[in-house]
């Protein structure tokens, strides 16, 4: 079968050879990061730091150097599909959740960080090398098909961004340290709990707003719980409100995130110091295993200043906002340096004059005079984005080798969720791979997605089949009160589950999709 004389499609040895080949390339470079963290080459600290260089240089300048010559005018519709395409995607698996969570048992310290994993897959690195690898290839492999391609997936990445950050996806994993909705005595009421919450209080948690719970939940652990006293004393939240403060008139949002950027500075500064403590799943260095007797870090030491600011204290800010104030916190939220760049680079495209200081138009003259090398005035500008943006994929992809590489998974395994973990494994690798190409053929053959545009089809369908994002790991942690374990441990469960089926569901749906499109 064939779309036309100039492309046919290989036999059934050469389509999974074609399917498997991303995979390959895929693993290597994880496999590398996993190496690198086994070996103590890499731990912690360093891949957070290598995060950073991937989101705020690496992948603005992908992101930039693909849509700037791949996109014009006439893809313009084909953006708001794969808008719509992407919130389908989130959609149906927060509405998949809600329904799974209602019906197997989620310890009850994870059922807002489960709704999380079900709606934000890994739209970035993961994705991005398979769609790379395959559309540069036969039987794609034309001229500019898979800068096209990774252009389709940078809409799908400010999806993502914009449903994480600005609209507050990212709290869902914070609620998980919220106190559990108090219990319901009757049966209908329980049910009604366990759709809303996941959770229908018959085991009430133990943590409370006085405590901070250490150890497992009880329908993690099998009842095990291990309580911690922090005395007052202990932890001066007057003198950190007082030093977050200092020297500014700050809102409350801001100063509540000063603090939770200081305590993440302090566990990677224990971290830095002994990589053996660093791993996100163990216990906490100042609480002894096994034992309900916690011993505390020493209490730090203030300075001169601090201590003069803890005699007159400075009361915490109310949480009520206003609106400008809280307008402002939504825009820092948007406007992140991926986003920045890709909307950069959608203007850039979408404006001919614009484009021509970077590239030569494809049909007519340029109205821009060209530098004294014969190129566009800016096009050097194109071409170093291109040169750093080379690397974000291999180097995402090391992190990520990394980051599995340092999961643990706690004994024993009878004492896992193992109905939700297999159930959302499940969705997100085999059932909503399939409502996906159901959902393109559809679209396809309402007229809405070109026939011909087998780029756009291929990613459409691929989107569908990626796990859980592994930066939920990160915000697991921060969001974490100090003195108790972060639920990183069980989502490491969830991840590596997935991981294991994407190396079969992705082979076989590359080589479904390239069978349906050639």
């Amino acid at each position: 079968m064939s779309s036309d004389n100039s492309v046919t499609l290989p036999s059934i040895g050469g389509i999974i050879y074609i399917a498997i080949k991303p995979l390959i390339r895929l693993l290597l470079p994880a496999l590398a990061g996993a190496l690198l963290y086994r070996a103590k080459l890499l731990n912690e600290v360093g891949m957070r730091n290598i995060g950073q260089v991937i989101l705020n240089v690496l992948l603005p300048s992908l992101l930039f150097s693909k849509v700037v010559p791949s996109i014009t005018n006439e893809n313009l519709p084909e953006l708001g599909i794969i808008i719509l395409v992407a919130v389908f995607y989130q959609g149906t698996s927060a509405a998949a959740a809600v329904i799974m969570r209602a019906v197997v048992e989620i310890p009850s310290n994870f059922r807002h960080g489960f709704l999380a994993a079900a709606i934000f897959s890994n739209w970035g690195d993961l994705p991005t090398a398979v769609i790379q690898t395959v559309t540069s290839s036969t039987p794609f492999g034309k001229p500019g098909e898979s800068d096209l391609a990774i252009a389709y997936v940078s809409i799908f990445i400010l999806v993502y961004f914009i449903s994480f950050f600005p609209l507050r996806g990212s709290y869902l994993i914070k609620k998980d340290y919220d106190p559990p909705p108090p219990p319901a005595l009757s049966s209908g009421r329980r049910i009604w709990r366990r759709i809303i919450y996941g959770y229908d209080g018959k085991k009430a948690d133990t943590s409370s707003t006085s405590t901070a719970a250490v150890g497992r939940d009880e329908h993690y652990s099998g009842g095990e719980s291990t309580q911690v006293q922090t005395p007052a004393d202990e932890v001066d939240l007057e003198a950190e409100w007082a030093d977050a403060n200092e020297g500014s008139k700050m809102d409350g949002g801001a100063i509540e995130g000063k603090l939770e950027l200081k305590r993440v500075n302090r566990i990677l500064e224990n971290a830095a110091k002994d990589p053996s403590t660093s791993n996100a799943v163990k216990r906490p260095s100042h609480v002894r295993e096994n034992s309900t007797t916690p011993t505390y870090p020493p209490t730090p030491r203030l300075s001169s200043q601090s201590q003069s600011q803890h005699q007159h204290p400075v009361a915490p800010p109310s949480p009520s906002l206003g609106r400008i104030q809280r307008f402002t916190i939504l825009l820092r939220s948007i406007f992140t340096p991926p986003t920045i760049a890709l909307l950069f680079a959608l203007i850039i495209a979408f404006v001919p004059t614009l484009k021509a200081l970077f590239l030569h138009p494809t049909s007519g003259s340029s109205p821009i005079s060209s530098a004294p090398d014969g190129l566009p005035p800016l096009s050097v500008f194109l071409d170093a984005a291109t040169f750093l943006g080379n690397a974000s994929v291999p180097m995402g992809l090391i992190v990520l080798g990394g980051s599995l590489a340092s999961m643990q998974i706690k004994r024993p395994i009878s004492n896992l969720p193992l109905r939700s973990i297999l159930g959302l494994a499940a969705w997100k690798l085999v059932i909503l791979p399939v409502l996906g190409v159901v959902l393109v053929r559809a679209l396809t053959d309402a007229g809405l997605v070109e026939r011909e545009n087998k780029v756009l089809r291929f990613v459409l369908m691929y989107f569908a089949c990626v796990p859980t994002a592994t930066t939920q790991v990160i915000f697991t942690q921060v969001y974490a009160p100090e003195g108790r374990e972060s639920n990183s441990h069980l989502l490491a469960v969830y991840l590596i589950v997935q991981y294991i089926v994407l190396a079969f569901s992705s082979v076989v749906l590359t080589a479904l999709i390239l069978s349906m499109l050639f």
